[in-house]
C-alpha cells in the first residue's frame, strides 16, 4: 500500500495548462485587465478550465441525448385534461 497523507501542493493541477497560456497573454504579468479590474492569471486558468470543462459535459450530454437510447431516456410529460 502506499502512504496516506500525501501532499499534492507540488502537483500541477487541471487549469495548469490554461494558466500557462493566460500568462504568456499576458506578457508574464500576474494579472490582467478584464473590465477595469486586475483579475489575477490563476483565478482566470480556473475560470476557463471549469467553462471548457461544463462545454465538454454539455456536448457530450447533447450527443447522447441524440441517440436512441438518450432520446428513450428523456422524461415524457402526460398533461391530463
Amino acid at each position: 500500500m502506499g502512504r496516506s497523507n500525501v501532499p499534492l501542493l507540488d502537483v500541477p493541477s487541471l487549469s495548469a495548462g490554461p494558466e500557462a497560456w493566460l500568462t504568456r497573454l499576458a506578457g508574464g504579468h500576474d494579472s490582467l485587465a478584464v473590465a477595469g479590474w486586475p483579475v489575477p492569471v490563476r483565478d482566470l486558468g480556473m475560470l476557463v478550465t471549469v467553462l471548457l470543462v461544463a462545454g465538454l459535459v454539455a456536448l457530450l450530454l447533447n450527443l447522447f441525448l441524440l441517440t436512441h437510447l438518450g432520446t428513450a431516456m428523456r422524461p415524457r410529460a402526460r398533461i391530463r385534461r
